[in-house]
């Protein structure tokens, strides 16, 4: 069986972690063969779930492998979890979100799952400038967190500022705890080039 590993600071089931997963994919409705970049990859869990979508999407997952987030967190990881999956079309790269080593223009996808409330704020702007960079025109940003501290108004405010559009959000899970934490995706549009 897989091991996603488990986040030093949260509350994040293994349940719960398999049901974003599936959510994620299904909103993004890939309905052709796409390049997608899981920016912020872990172990794969995200990554290895969009190429399980279909054989014909090319997934690449990035990653700094902060071993403060997740215990033994590398890039063997997700190799290992993807072979233990069944699939063979996802590569891995190290890479920061502030500074993403693609070309611009370079994916059809851009996802990121519970990684940027761990950006500073100020860094925040930065990280959602590179996915735009990242995504070629018409691209769908697709980015999920949990709702703490005005995470997604600031979010909100960094893709308004950027210029996407078709901003939605979505409400994936909540957790039973006082107060109650949510996990949000929301999702935009890189606008076409004119």
């Amino acid at each position: 069986m897989p091991d996603y590993g488990t986040y030093l600071h949260g509350d994040v089931a293994v349940e719960r972690k398999y049901l974003i997963r599936s959510k994620l994919v299904e909103l993004a409705d890939l309905r052709k063969p796409s390049d997608i970049l899981d920016i912020g990859c872990g172990r794969g869990l995200i990554a290895i779930a969009f190429a399980l979508n279909s054989p014909r999407h090319r997934v690449h997952a990035m990653d700094v492998w902060n071993q403060n987030e997740i215990a033994d967190n590398s890039p063997d990881w997700v190799l290992h979890n993807a072979q233990l999956e069944g699939v063979d079309n996802v590569v891995v790269s190290r890479g920061d979100a502030r500074n993403i080593p693609c070309e611009a223009g370079a994916f059809d996808v851009v996802v990121s799952n519970l990684v940027i409330h761990n950006l500073p704020h100020k860094d925040q702007f930065q990280a959602f400038s590179e996915m735009k960079r990242a995504l070629k025109p018409g691209g769908l940003l697709l980015y999920s967190d949990l709702d703490i501290g005005g995470q997604f108004q600031r979010a909100g405010d960094s893709l308004s500022a950027l210029g996407f559009q078709e901003t939605r959000l979505h409400r994936l899970v909540t957790f039973p705890r006082e107060p109650p934490v949510s996990i949000f995706a929301l999702m935009a549009v890189k606008p076409p080039e004119v």
